[in-house]
């Protein structure tokens, strides 16, 4: 999307083939994806949603968190120097995992 940086929904949508197995939208400056898309293409299709909040931590899409958003399976941040929070290198994946 021009005004955020983030990615348009009806590109992925065009670029999913048979090879796709996940759909990873980058939330970028704090500007959330178009997640209630991202996840009906995700679902339709039979995907996984990793979303990189590496430059969105505390970002809300609709008024949740991100990376707490139902349909997505995981989210990563990043702790390289130039983000939110560092360590120097390094990162965290969250998981959501319905089953424990």
């Amino acid at each position: 999307m021009l005004d955020t940086a983030t990615i348009d929904p009806q590109e992925i949508k065009k670029n999913i083939t048979t090879r796709t197995k996940a759909i990873i939208p980058v939330h970028y400056a704090g500007h959330p994806c178009e997640m209630d898309e991202i996840h009906a293409l995700a679902e339709k299709n039979g995907l996984m949603v990793i979303e990189d909040a590496a430059h969105a931590l505390g970002a809300t899409y609709k008024g949740k968190r991100i990376g707490s958003l139902a349909g997505t399976k995981m989210t990563i941040l990043s702790f390289h120097a130039v983000k939110h929070i560092t360590t120097g290198e390094g990162g965290i994946v969250f998981w959501q995992d319905e089953g424990r």
